[in-house]
């Protein structure tokens, strides 16, 4: 198979926020499906627009229309190994430069996972798409064994260096990615002294003296924090 290189510059949103687009490059190739590559492909492409679990039929520029997607795991565990499938319908073709993203999320923004991927295990780049296309997509991931939240915010698009494909109808955020779906998380209670201890440090009116006798009332009335213990 025929590869070209090239980098796709995503954003990458850490616990607080919102997405900086172009802060980190993504390995993707550009493949020419060969003869072995296109059976793989007839068995993805579909005579009939499938009725996903989480259905969403959003229409981006006129082009392509998100179906929605299935999750082999509703709820998700943080952890294991699960699968998304993606349905997609061709309206006219792409052209040339354009790729997946799928990005996970927790509520607000608050974690981020790329997971981008080349369309039926790289075998089917968008810049080969033809209009009649309906084509399943599916590609494997985990959450992180810490996953903290008891959701997970599936994200997807079209990119093409810095520019995404304009969603005309369907739900998307401030940085134009479509929201496919919202799939709960089974988040496990953590073990016993797992939970950080918390120490209230007392404001005083007035400096101590730093003479290493701690005979001062300040000092007298700070309450011990206890044993010290290795926090890694």
């Amino acid at each position: 198979m025929n590869r070209l290189t090239r980098s796709s510059c995503l954003a990458l949103g850490l616990l607080s926020g919102s997405l900086a687009f172009g802060a980190a490059c993504v390995e993707q190739t550009e493949e020419k499906p060969t003869a072995e590559d296109m059976e793989a492909i007839k068995k993805n492409l579909l005579s009939a627009a499938p009725a996903p679990k989480f259905t969403v039929n959003a229409d981006l520029d006129g082009k392509v229309v998100y179906l929605g997607l299935d999750t082999t795991a509703n709820p998700i565990e943080p952890g294991k190994e699960f699968k998304l499938t993606h349905y997609w319908k061709v309206v006219a073709a792409p052209g040339p430069g354009w790729r997946l993203f799928t990005h996970l999320n927790g509520p607000n923004n608050q974690q981020y996972l790329n997971v981008d991927h080349g369309p039926i295990n790289g075998k089917y780049p968008v810049s080969q798409w033809k209009q009649g296309d309906i084509i399943r997509d599916e590609h494997s991931m985990r959450l992180p064994a810490t996953w903290p939240h008891d959701k997970v915010v599936v994200h997807v698009g079209l990119w093409r260096g810095q520019e995404r494909m304009n969603i005309v109808t369907g739900n998307k955020d401030a940085s134009g990615r479509l929201v496919a779906a919202t799939i709960p998380v089974t988040v496990k209670a953590p073990p016993p002294g797992a939970v950080a201890k918390r120490y209230v440090a007392r404001k005083i009116t007035k400096p101590n003296k730093l003479d290493g006798k701690l005979d001062e009332v300040a000092w007298k009335e700070a309450p011990s924090s206890g044993l010290f213990v290795n926090t890694m």
